[in-house]
């Protein structure tokens, strides 16, 4: 194995934003860390493709709730548009915080065979509408697929092609609940992420 019994594998010990992101919509670009930032587990690589808008991105089953934002849509290949927290907010308490973690509503997209997640921090989550902050955490590892956290500014623009809102898509997802109903977007984006 290797040389003289030793077996050698590289070790991320951190991680930076390279030269080439990018972020364009119907030939608008953005910018990055002003619109748009990569996560930290984000894969790197292109996608230039249609996206749904699958509310808080769940599919989960439990005693009381049968939630699934992708039975009656077809994400194969596409970008999905997905908000930041539940229902109930950003309580620690809320029925809905272990289903919230970026990671996981990622890997619920990824088994729906998405090519890419888009975050977005609704009104009601942060009304700060900050970017998430690129920091290397070791166990965060690489799922395989672009992961970018957008402005709601961005998201509106992909949003009004199709006559929507953000905030009136969030405040009907809260209200919902399982009952609202993910929707193909009629716009495409074409994102990179180094």
């Amino acid at each position: 194995i290797g040389k003289n019994g030793f077996q050698y594998f590289n070790v991320v010990t951190d991680l930076e934003l390279g030269p080439n992101n990018f972020l364009s919509i119907d030939s608008e670009d953005f910018y990055l860390n002003k619109h748009f930032i990569p996560l930290s587990f984000s894969n790197n690589g292109f996608l230039n493709n249609k996206i749904v808008f699958v509310g808080f991105g769940y599919n989960f089953q439990n005693d009381n709730l049968n939630w699934n934002d992708y039975a009656d849509v077809d994400v194969t290949n596409k970008w999905v548009l997905i908000l930041r927290g539940g229902p109930e907010g950003n309580n620690p308490h809320s029925t809905f915080s272990k289903y919230n973690t970026l990671r996981q509503k990622v890997m619920r997209a990824k088994d729906q065979s998405a090519a890419g997640v888009l975050f977005v921090s609704g009104e009601n989550f942060d009304k700060s509408d900050s970017l998430i902050p690129l920091k290397y955490d070791q166990n965060q590892k690489d799922v395989g697929i672009p992961v970018v956290h957008i402005k709601r500014e961005v998201a509106n623009i992909i949003l009004s092609k199709s006559n929507l809102e953000l905030d009136v898509l969030e405040n009907k997802v809260i209200k919902l609940k399982e009952k609202f109903k993910s929707i193909i977007l009629k716009d495409n984006i074409s994102c990179k992420v180094d």
